[in-house]
């Protein structure tokens, strides 16, 4: 009998369960060999994944990084939007004047 790559695998997952189980201070049992045999056969029957949709497209130089732009619209209220000016404007008085303050003390 050829072991098969599903069977493979779940060798490989048991060996690293088992170490981890075992570095755990945690005892391995024959339900959990019985896990892996059922893992086996679980992975027999998966049905391989194609290209699936919602996946990042592979880089090509000659296409855009951005396929899709959105522009998205903010609704501020109004009082926001006025606070925000206004702590705008504060912060470019205070930056215009340590400018000057900076430009004195030369």
């Amino acid at each position: 009998m050829a072991i098969l790559p599903s069977d493979e695998a779940a060798q490989i997952l048991a060996h690293y369960f088992k170490s981890l189980a075992s570095h755990a201070g945690l005892r391995w049992t024959d339900a959990n060999d019985r896990d892996m045999a059922r893992l086996s056969t679980l992975l027999d029957q998966a049905e391989p994944q194609g290209d699936a949709g919602d996946t990042i497209p592979p880089y090509r130089p000659d296409t855009p990084a951005l396929e899709t732009r959105v522009t998205q619209n903010l609704d501020q209220d109004a009082a926001g939007w006025r606070q925000f000016r206004r702590w705008q404007a504060e912060r470019a008085d205070e930056e215009r004047h340590e400018a000057a303050r900076r430009i004195m003390r030369r």
